[in-house]
Formats: C-alpha cells, structure tokens, sequence
C-alpha cells in the first residue's frame, strides 16, 4: 500500500551510537518514536519496518549501491523465453538461513506459493498481489533452480524481485514457529533478530554465518521512544550520533552545527496535483494546462527549504523515463489567461481543493497557489475532512483538486504509471488519472511492458510520460528526498538507492 505515502507525514528517527575503541563490540544504538509492525515480509509495507526487512533477509535480486541496476543476490543468474512469459532464475549454492537450513529452489517455491495461495497467513500480505499481477505460478526444476510462469509478458520482472514481500524466508522456521514468525523472523540476511519487546526495544545481532561475510556491526538496537523532543536532545549533546527524518524546522537547526554532516539520495517518488477530469470544466484539456502555468515551483521553495525535489515531470529523477530538461509549463499568466479564453471562460469558476487535516503544510502551498488562481477568474475554495472522509470522497469521485503521490515499489517506470491510470486503486482512495478517458496511454502502458530491450522501453516510457505531461493530467509537484544528519566523527555515511543505511557495510565505510 505504499500509494499512501506522502498523503500521510511519517517522522521517523533512527539515532546510531558507534564504538570505536578497538576489540569492542561495534554497536548501533538507535531510537524511533515506533517501531516496525512485523517483521513478516509477506505482511509488511511500511518503510520503519522495511529498514529491518533489509538487513535480516535477503531476496533474488537487489539493487546496486548508488544505482538502481537490478544485480544478482541469492540468484546468480537469470533469463526469459522470448516473449518474456518464463523467467529462470539460477540460485546460489551454500547458503543457510539464520536456524542453520539450508537455502534452495524449495525455500523459493515456498515464499512465492505462500503469498500466491495465502497459505501460513496470519495477517494481511498486503503488497504481493498489487505488485505481482502477472505471476501464474513458480516451479522447482532443480535443486538450485526456479522458473517464474506468467499470464502475460512482462520484461520488467527481475525489478519486481527486488520488493520486501519476496524476501526469502525459512520454511521451517516458518511452519514451526507460525504466527509468532512475525516476532522473530528467520531469514538469509546479515542480521538476526535477538529481542523484540514491542514498544520498547528491538535489538538485531549480526549473522556470523553470513554468505557475504562478516557484518560491519556487532549489534543494532532501537530504543522505542515516542517523544521526539526527547529524540532531539539526545542528538544535540551527542549522544547519539546519526539522525533521519525529522521535521524541517530542526533539520534546518542541525544542518548549521559544525559538528554535523548530512547525506541525501531522491526517493523513487512522485507527489502531484490531482484533477478529477469528470468536472465539467476540468475535462478540458485547456483548462488543466491554464491551471498547470499558474503553478510557481517556488512555493515549494518557501514552505519545504530546499528540502524536496521540483518536477515537471510524471517519472522522478533517477528513473528511466524521467524528461524534466524543459518545463513544459513555466509559470505564465497571461498563458493561462488565453487558454481560459479560448475555452469561453472569460468570467471565471469555482473549484473545490480537498484536502485531509493530517497535513500540516499542504494548507499554506493551497493558500499561495490560490491567489495565482484568482488573477484568471479561478476561485478556489478549500475543504478540510478528516482521513476517513478523505479517502470515501476521493474513492466516489467528490472532489475537483487534490493532492496525491506515489511511491514506486521497484525500480521500472511500470510501478508508477500502471497504478496512476488504475480505476481499482482510483476506487480505494488515491486520486489518480483514471477519471479521464485516455484508451490511446493505457494502451501504450502495455506496450511497454513488453519491449525487452531495457534501453528501447526507457525511450518508450519518456514517450509516455511526455504525452501524459503535454495533456496535462496532472500539476507535478515533487519527488522526496530522503536525509540523514549525522556526527562527523563516523566519517561519511552514504544512503543508498531506496534512502537506507546499509548495516551490513556501514562498519566497513
């Protein structure tokens, strides 16, 4: 369910304390005002319990440090049939999970058929069937080698196998331990789970058994605190050296101390402005694009600091598709002025902005974009409902403007345009693209699926984010940026491609 995110401000801490004497134990002392939900990569979508899900399994594949090539992990090697409907993945020899079992093509089959046939579900497995659609089954053809059946061609899949939901888990431990394998979960991964008393304290050891080799720390232990001014103070008397996701306004505070260094990487992420193109005046495309050259990227500027990235774009920077080189709609009031013009509206109209209360700064970009809105007739009034409401007005269609955004779950533009043209998930509270009639771009969308060459459906993908940008299906506002601070003194922290810190390298820096 990551579609959610950036409808909801999650702040999240994780605070880290190194030892570096030598011949100690090289300990993470971390803090987080909540801790993960489970530790199940079946059930789990959340990002705090993603940064677990990292460290104590392993899946297929995983993604290149700093990049979002897709390289081998437990899989060494892999191809398709020509038209991209059987996948054979040839897995690594000598692997063990964390109970000392030993990790085949059965542990495969069973991860996949678990999910697929809901067998051992003790909670929801809330992301597979979304991101696996075309999946018609998984077989074993030998002891370290699987084959992926699919309904239809789809030359993205490796991409797909990089998702938390595939992690490869242990079938013993699982069918021995059932639901309590939420708690302590058994995994390939170079951390293990030694304490988890919810609410209070997780604590991670490292895996000696490990196939890569030994982790770069020792321990990793988060202390759950749920007040964040108390979070703060600990890392402004450094105590606490490492600091991610926060709130502006101190990131802003910290960033100006000597002693702090930061690092960033762009969240595979894009937050827009949604139209409902059942509006009689929004259905013109006229009217979107007049509406699209009153947005100014600076207020981005004034209410987030620098701390978003703008675009102009539907895919975010970093993945293929993204074409951000010319804005396509610079600000313009006499542009917007002439397009309303054109379409007879002269005397201007009424719009309605939706938006939920758990937002704090989506009211204030609402109030400045507004007064552009006014200079060509647009009157904006602003709805405020709580979450629930939110969700039931967007799923009926009650509403002409809102803000939305979506995350991809793996690195191919396919995870991003497929779930923005999608009536279901239109339905389920997202305001996505699917109340406009475009039969010609949802056609295009499974074209692309289809091309094999990775390079051809990059050029293919920017062909239809254009045609999405130039009809004006949206206002593009931003992509995160994930951000740590962090004390000098460890050196230099990196993120990697998906925002995180790599336990397994971080003592290795």
């Amino acid at each position: 369910m990551k579609y959610y995110k950036g409808l909801i401000l999650f702040l999240i801490v994780l605070l880290i304390t190194i030892p570096i004497a030598a011949g100690k134990e090289r300990v993470i002392r971390s803090g987080n005002r909540g801790g993960p939900t489970t530790l199940d990569p079946a059930e789990a979508w959340d990002n705090t319990s993603s940064v677990y899900l990292a460290n104590i399994f392993n899946r297929l594949v995983e993604l290149e440090p700093g990049t979002l090539k897709i390289k081998p992990s437990l899989a060494l090697a892999w191809d398709s049939d020509k038209e991209g409907k059987v996948w054979t993945f040839r897995l690594r020899r000598g692997v063990k999970f964390h109970d000392g079992t030993p990790f085949d093509a059965d542990a495969v089959v069973f991860t996949f058929e678990r999910q697929m046939e809901e067998k051992y579900k003790y909670g929801e497995f809330v992301l597979f069937k979304e991101i696996f659609p075309f999946l018609k089954g998984i077989k074993k053809v030998g002891k370290y080698k699987v084959q992926f059946i699919l309904k239809e061609p789809f030359f993205p899949f490796p991409a797909t196998l990089s998702v938390s939901c595939t992690s490869i888990v242990s079938p013993a431990a699982l069918k021995r331990m059932k639901e309590k394998f939420r708690l302590k979960p058994v995994g390939t991964g170079p951390y293990r789970v030694k304490e988890w008393k919810k609410g209070k304290k997780i604590v991670l050891e490292s895996f000696n058994g490990y196939w890569k080799g030994k982790p770069g720390i020792d321990k990793y232990i988060t202390i759950i605190e749920p007040n964040m001014d108390k979070l703060f103070e600990l890392f402004r008397k450094q105590k606490i050296d490492v600091l991610t996701s926060f709130s502006i306004s101190k990131m802003v505070i910290f960033k100006g101390y000597e002693w702090v260094g930061y690092s960033y990487s762009s969240s595979l992420s894009t937050s827009y402005i949604a139209f409902n193109m059942k509006n009689r005046y929004l259905k013109k495309t006229g009217v979107r694009k007049a509406i699209n050259y009153l947005w100014n990227k600076d207020i981005l500027k004034l209410v987030y600091q620098n701390h978003v990235k703008p675009l102009c774009s539907l895919f975010p920077q970093g993945m293929s598709g993204y074409d951000c080189d010319l804005d396509k709609y610079p600000l313009s009031v006499e542009k917007a002025r002439k397009l309303l013009n054109k379409e007879g509206l002269q005397k201007g109209f009424q719009l309605s902005f939706l938006l939920h209360r758990d937002t704090d700064l989506h009211l204030p970009i609402v109030n400045i974009f507004s007064k552009n809105l006014k200079k060509v007739g647009i009157r904006l009034k602003v709805v405020i409902v709580d979450m629930n409401e939110y969700f039931s007005r967007v799923s009926k269609g009650d509403y002409d403007l809102t803000f939305s955004s979506w995350i991809a779950d793996y690195p191919d533009p396919f995870s991003i345009i497929s779930p923005l043209f999608s009536k279901k998930i239109q339905s389920e509270g997202l305001a996505n693209f699917s109340t406009g009639k475009n039969i010609d771009i949802l056609k295009m969308i499974e074209k692309a699926r289809t091309i094999k060459d990775p390079v051809k459906r990059g050029r293919y993908y920017i062909k239809l984010n254009n045609l999405v940008v130039e009809r004006a299906l949206l206002i593009p506002l931003y992509q995160d940026i994930n951000l740590i601070l962090y004390n000098k003194k460890l050196g230099k922290i990196k993120l990697d491609s998906l925002g995180m810190i790599d336990l397994f390298l971080l003592g290795k820096q």
